[in-house]
């Protein structure tokens, strides 16, 4: 079964990314779950706003090594790092 779930608690509009909320983290760990961070990046801010989609536009998905649900926020931060740098 996959899940997907947003740590900050929403989607954020911002640059950046802010603090994880307690749920997602309290589901991993209860669960012994390993999680794939994913990070979107480009023009997605864009693409929400031009719905119904009349013109193509381009995002970037990234996806990294699993991470122990113990340290994924940690772990989480430091894959963004790493998006951010390239």
């Amino acid at each position: 079964m996959n899940l997907y779930m947003f740590p900050e608690g929403e989607r954020f509009k911002g640059e950046g990314i802010t603090s994880f909320q307690s749920g997602a983290s309290k589901i991993a760990k209860a669960n012994k779950l390993t999680i794939i961070p994913i990070c979107i990046s480009g023009q997605n801010e864009k693409v929400f706003e031009a719905a119904p989609y009349k013109e193509k536009m381009s995002i970037d998905v990234h996806i990294g090594e699993p991470v122990e649900s113990q340290t994924l926020e940690e772990e989480y931060k430091e894959f963004y790092k790493s998006i951010e740098a390239k």
